[in-house]
């Protein structure tokens, strides 16, 4: 239904901008050819100006957003990965989880865990038991203003305390991708994928 839509509209503009270009031609061609070309070209250009105006409007709005969005994301440390350490009895016990053998890992993974989460009013649901203790959640696309952006979140969840350890926000807009608007959008990435700053996700797990 959506493609349909879509081709109905550009077939619209692929009308308007004949009728653009034939009216001027038509009504102008009684004073000469060159008048009447000159009248054809500004009525094209006229006509494909206004969907460029239009695009460069709907660009600021995304960039606004996308902007916004991305000053709320980043790295959020709750716990930080040595004081965990300390919180599961230390190294050699940190070094163990995740790590055990067969037999233990009965009585280890049993554990249960929420089937969802909601953490600062934004819904997880689970992707992953990283080790005994910790369950990565994930909440999928969050919708962040009305002109296509969207923000998504992860985090660490400890099974025993029931406390978050880690979080990460990032930010993206699917406007990006869109036909050819890309010759007239710039500086539309996404944000929160700094390498050194997801360095940490890193430190929890043995």
């Amino acid at each position: 239904m959506f493609g349909l839509v879509v081709l109905f509209l550009l077939g619209l503009w692929l009308v308007v901008i004949v009728l653009s270009v034939w009216l001027p031609y038509r009504l102008l061609r009684g004073r000469g050819r060159g008048i009447a070309i000159a009248g054809a070209l500004l009525g094209f250009t006229l006509s494909f100006a206004g969907w460029v105006a239009k695009w460069r409007i709907e660009h600021w709005l995304v960039q606004r957003d996308l902007t916004e969005a991305c000053k709320q994301a980043g790295v959020f440390v709750y716990v930080e990965p040595e004081q965990w350490k300390q919180m599961v009895g230390g190294e050699e016990a940190w070094r163990k989880l995740g790590h055990t053998t067969s037999s233990e890992k009965d009585s280890v993974y049993p554990q249960l865990y929420p089937s969802e989460l909601v953490f600062r009013g934004v819904s997880y649901t689970p992707t992953n038991q990283v080790n005994d203790r910790i369950v990565e959640y994930y909440s999928g696309e969050n919708k962040y203003g009305n002109y296509g952006v969207y923000k998504v979140y992860l985090l660490y969840y400890d099974i025993n305390t029931k406390r978050v350890l880690y979080q990460h926000i990032s930010a993206h807009s699917k406007y990006v991708d869109l036909g050819f608007k890309w010759i007239f959008w710039t500086n539309l990435k996404g944000c929160g994928y700094d390498r050194k700053s997801l360095e940490i996700y890193d430190e929890f797990v043995f």
